[in-house]
């Protein structure tokens, strides 16, 4: 097991982001450089297993001169919940198939084709389970 990759500074504080663990700051640094996750986008779409507080804290105790890349692996394993398991399917009331403005349009293939990309919204609308996530926030 190797320690961390050493760390460039972070970057400025970026006003519209709120929070320490899903905006630039030293987790979401630390998760990017040692490439936990093939795609970045993998651990943002993770929600906190605990409070923001709780898991902030729980990583200050790591030296990241050095923790080791499976210390690390094994504090986003515990801490942090499978990603989208907060998402459950919606029905979508009163979904309408048929959409007016459909019938101003005379090119039958791309008519055919927008009532089929309009009617993936009954598959694609999702509700957030509040009781799987922790909503605290930790500035």
């Amino acid at each position: 097991m190797a320690t961390l990759p050493s760390q460039a500074p972070l970057p400025p504080v970026q006003l519209w982001c709120i929070g320490q663990i899903f905006c630039p700051a030293m987790i979401l640094q630390a998760v990017n450089i040692t490439w936990l996750y093939s795609n970045p986008k993998t651990f943002v779409n993770k929600p906190t297993g605990k409070s923001a507080q709780q898991v902030l804290s729980d990583f200050s105790v790591f030296n990241l001169l050095t923790v080791m890349e499976g210390d690390l692996a094994n504090f986003v394993e515990t801490k942090f919940s499978g990603e989208g398991l907060e998402l459950k399917a919606a029905a979508l009331t009163n979904f309408n198939a048929n959409l007016a403005f459909l019938n101003n349009v005379v090119d039958l293939l791309l008519k055919a084709f927008t009532q089929i990309v309009n009617r993936y919204w009954t598959q694609q609308a999702m509700l957030v389970d509040f009781g799987q996530i922790h909503l605290s926030i930790a500035t």
